[in-house]
């Protein structure tokens, strides 16, 4: 009597480590940001994420490193449910955790990713996360905004740093449908530099077969109303979030890790939507979003990431 009731407490002890094991084992995730729903399900959701750089010192006394915060980082996107992940200020370690915690998803980058571990903001790379299960690709590539867009880190005078761009098309598994991708993150202190990035970057999109739907994502370090958002209007570029929500300005999107404690400071109330996601007139908004998920008052980055959920015109 006694040996048949210990045989099974003794698997039921068994069962529990095994379960306690498995739960070490995976990525601790929660339930407290709250899963975005689709408006159709053959819709491309596209996001636009800039996850902050890991080379500032600062942000570890105030808790916001990359350590600290990259498993809300993950959820956050996650809870997304986004076809395609575009990344901006970022190092490679970064981009291979998210990688490794998004499932079923790829990266692309043309540009030699090297070590994280590194004492200059050179190496800062602009990669498109794809869905594996939703996508085939075709063919992708990168170049830098410049004069000579295919030398390595080439630049013009007035801009700071060298700034890049990586382009993807790929195959929608469900529709058959193509879709270009461009990722890209522009000068951040002079407007000179700024136009003629994305006149680069305009350039080449414009190059492309008219037929092709295309998205240009990105950190654009400008407003709607600056001189490089107002070439690519001209040039017929959209901007998804004002298809949904019109042209008023919605608020700053970089927001110092305070989030709505800051763009409520007279400072933050002089700040723009500086996160983008355009596109061609061959694909249709159907929802936008500026995404302000917070865990107990931490963001996952100094941005508010952007979300656009895309039908194609035909």
């Amino acid at each position: 009597m006694h040996r048949r009731q210990f045989i099974p407490s003794l698997a039921k002890t068994a069962l529990i480590a095994v379960l306690a094991m498995l739960a070490l084992s995976l990525p601790a995730q929660t339930n407290d940001i709250p899963a975005r729903k689709r408006q159709n399900a053959d819709a491309v959701r596209v996001v636009t994420a800039n996850i902050r750089h890991t080379y500032f010192l600062a942000d570890k006394k105030t808790g916001n490193d990359w350590d600290s915060r990259k498993e809300l980082c993950r959820d956050v996107i996650l809870a997304q449910d986004a076809d395609i992940i575009c990344l901006q200020e970022n190092h490679i370690g970064q981009v291979s955790y998210l990688r490794d915690h998004l499932p079923n998803t790829e990266f692309h980058n043309f540009f030699e990713m090297k070590d994280a571990a590194r004492s200059t903001k050179k190496d800062l790379y602009v990669p498109i996360l794809y869905s594996t299960k939703r996508f085939e690709k075709l063919d992708g590539g990168g170049f830098w905004l410049s004069d000579t867009p295919e030398t390595a880190f080439s630049k013009y005078e007035d801009a700071y740093m060298a700034r890049s761009a990586n382009w993807l098309v790929l195959k929608d598994k469900n529709t058959g449908k193509k879709l270009c991708v461009l990722n890209t993150h522009l000068e951040h202190k002079f407007s000179t530099a700024r136009v003629k990035q994305i006149a680069v970057l305009l350039k080449f999109a414009g190059a492309l077969p008219k037929d092709l739907p295309v998205v240009i994502t990105g950190d654009f370090n400008a407003d709607a109303d600056s001189p490089s958002l107002q070439l690519a209007r001209k040039e017929g570029w959209l901007d998804s979030h004002t298809a949904i929500h019109g042209p008023a300005d919605p608020g700053g999107t970089a927001h110092r890790f305070l989030g709505a404690e800051f763009l409520s400071t007279p400072q933050g109330k002089t700040r723009k939507k500086i996160d983008f996601i355009l596109h061609n007139k061959l694909l249709a908004p159907i929802d936008a979003e500026i995404i302000k998920d917070a865990r107990k008052g931490k963001y996952p980055s100094d941005h508010y990431f952007v979300s656009a959920e895309f039908e194609h015109i035909r």
